[in-house]
């Protein structure tokens, strides 16, 4: 386990103080590498360390996709959805517009993919019949 103190900062403006603490696998909650962060400035420091940590990951993605420059990008629930949308390119904000449960066009520029959208496959998604069959459906059409 490491810990680290830190000051998140967007545009040079300090969001918050807060302490990172990193826990390695297999010596987490989860048995997964897990990186907590823990804010005192309440839900709206909290929501900014996040949407600039989805900005940050987001630059790092967009040079993944343009190495490996895949023909399907599954975005699994509303996180994934917004973290792509902050990819720096003008189409990415429509990838917040797609209907749940489908199979989107996407241009790079240099290379076309598709963008599938779904929710999150928790446990709690499969007790609901509605969403567990919608799903079903979503996959099986994965696999054609």
């Amino acid at each position: 386990m490491k810990t680290k103190m830190s000051d998140f900062e967007i545009t040079d403006e300090i969001i918050d103080q807060s302490i990172i603490i990193y826990f390695k696998a297999p010596y987490s909650f989860t048995r997964e590498d897990v990186i907590e962060f823990q804010c005192h400035g309440g839900i709206i420091s909290s929501s900014q360390i996040i949407d600039a940590c989805l900005k940050e990951g987001a630059k790092l993605l967009l040079k993944e996709i343009h190495i490996v420059k895949p023909r399907l990008i599954l975005l699994l629930g509303n996180s994934a959805i917004k973290a792509f949308s902050y990819l720096p390119l003008k189409n990415a904000k429509q990838v917040k517009n797609y209907k749940r449960n489908s199979i989107n066009e996407f241009d790079f520029l240099e290379f076309k993919t598709k963008i599938g959208v779904t929710f999150h496959p928790s446990p709690i998604s499969f007790n609901r019949k509605n969403i567990r069959q919608d799903l079903e459906k979503f996959f099986m059409f994965l696999e054609v």
